[in-house]
């Protein structure tokens, strides 16, 4: 330590008082949320089922209701117990600071072996009594000071500075590392450990499961423009106003599910600052549907279809830099007589059988909804784009494919008729074709395909909600 902060340190010794350390004591107590069982709450605190069934005098176990309060013996965490999904650059040692909660503790319920190597959309136990309140400023330690200069310069108490962070020792705090200061008026930097060039990042939802459309917005600082990859996929990220970008990707329906890496780069002409965060990808949950008999063999030959795979991929693979759709899209099925009525959702696992030969078999995945309702019945564009294919194959039928600008495709399958062709600019509403039975199907329906970076998705949240 140099002369000048040990005079520093004296003379904040004289000037502010040592803080003592509050003890925690009292109850842990959670609040029971959808699909949550008792062993399953059992085993995520690491308690027997007796035990809880004990400290609540819980007559019938096997009935819990959303928003019950369950008392967990034997914890040594006190206050309501909730979750929160971890977002791109959060920590452990971050959201301990953040909201001034005991680290130790919260490692063990939460059964960390490496607190660390936290992922983005992990869902922590903490306390929800301290997310509730407001979160305190943050700061960066500048290079070259310390925590009692950085005190200083905040005009605050150090040993405030310390409490704050759950900092036992000052040399934890080291330069360049973020903090929190016991002020909400100005915000130095994000409440995440991200490179200088970050401003801030986000990811929607969490945590993204099979069949998702995942939503990545970075703020950057000026003169930066990011790039990235999320697992075997390149990020194509576009700007929003206020330094923002976004990208958007889908999640294979088939993709098994664990951690994948998000790798982010924010790009300027004096080199790269990178960011790296594994993030968790869930499992949709999707059901089998019943084994479907075709009529044409040749629809579930793996030669045809693979050739015919590749030519829908090149088709669905070019990204352009201009948006065309605004909004929500609208329902294909719009002019329907049940236009929110479904014979097959996304995700479902399938099994092709041949009728002629039933030990001709191929398994796969429904890419798409099928509409209820039968020939003749008019197909809506569901936003504005750009036709980019119109033609028949042998599974798909009579198609079209529109492009709606940054990868964004729909497809619509099994067409009797086709009333536009590559090049048409098409408007929400717009007829562009009929239903029918071409291709491989069981009867005459619309199969509709949304393909989001390469990827099909379920187009449903897109009937939902507006993309970004």
């Amino acid at each position: 330590m140099t002369l000048k902060r040990l005079l520093l340190f004296l003379v904040l010794l004289s000037l502010f008082p040592l803080l003592p350390v509050q003890a925690q004591g009292g109850t842990a107590v959670y609040i029971v949320q959808p699909g949550d069982t008792l062993s399953s709450i059992a085993e995520r605190f690491r308690l027997s089922p007796q035990s809880i069934i004990s400290a609540n005098g819980l007559a019938n176990p096997n009935f819990l209701q959303v928003g019950q309060r369950l008392i967990l013996p034997g914890l040594d965490l006190a206050g309501t117990l909730t979750t929160l999904p971890v977002q791109p650059g959060m920590t452990f040692e971050t959201l301990a600071r953040q909201y001034h909660m005991d680290s130790a503790p919260l490692r063990r319920v939460n059964r960390l072996i490496s607190p660390d190597q936290i992922y983005i959309g992990q869902t922590l136990i903490v306390l929800q009594e301290a997310i509730e309140k407001t979160p305190p400023a943050a700061l960066i330690l500048r290079p070259g000071e310390s925590w009692l200069e950085a005190a200083v310069r905040q005009g605050i108490n150090p040993w405030s500075l310390l409490d704050l962070n759950n900092a036992a020792r000052p040399e934890t705090m080291l330069p360049g590392e973020t903090c929190f200061v016991p002020s909400s008026e100005t915000r130095e930097a994000p409440l995440q450990i991200l490179p200088p060039s970050f401003l801030s990042a986000s990811l929607e939802p969490l945590p993204p499961l099979q069949g998702d459309t995942v939503e990545i917005k970075i703020k950057l600082a000026p003169g930066f423009t990011p790039a990235g990859r999320l697992g075997d996929y390149e990020l194509h990220f576009f700007p929003l106003p206020d330094q923002t970008w976004v990208a958007l990707q889908g999640i294979h329906a088939m993709l098994e599910p664990g951690l994948y890496p998000l790798h982010i780069e924010a790009r300027a002409a004096e080199g790269s600052q990178t960011f790296e965060q594994k993030i968790l990808i869930g499992d949709g949950g999707y059901p089998q549907d019943p084994v479907l008999y075709v009529k044409d063999e040749t629809t579930i030959d793996p030669k045809v279809m693979d050739a015919e795979w590749q030519q829908v991929l090149q088709i669905t693979a070019p990204v352009t830099p201009e948006r065309l759709w605004e909004g929500t899209f609208q329902s294909p099925a719009a002019l329907f007589p049940e236009p929110e009525c479904f014979t097959s959702r996304f995700g479902n696992r399938r099994e092709y059988r041949a009728q002629n030969n039933p030990e001709t078999v191929f398994y796969s995945f429904h890419s798409g909804v099928d509409f209820c309702g039968g020939a003749g019945l008019s197909i809506a564009a569901p936003a504005a784009g750009v036709v980019v294919y119109t033609g028949t194959l042998n599974v798909r039928g009579n198609v079209t494919f529109i492009h709606h600008g940054w990868g964004i495709y729909t497809g619509y399958f099994h067409q009797a008729q086709i009333y536009v062709q590559p090049g048409d600019k098409v408007t929400p509403g717009q007829i562009i074709g009929v239903v029918g039975d071409t291709g491989r199907v069981t009867g005459a329906h619309l199969h509709w395909e949304l393909w989001v970076n390469g990827v099909q998705v379920n187009p449903i949240p897109w009937l939902q909600r507006t993309f970004p």
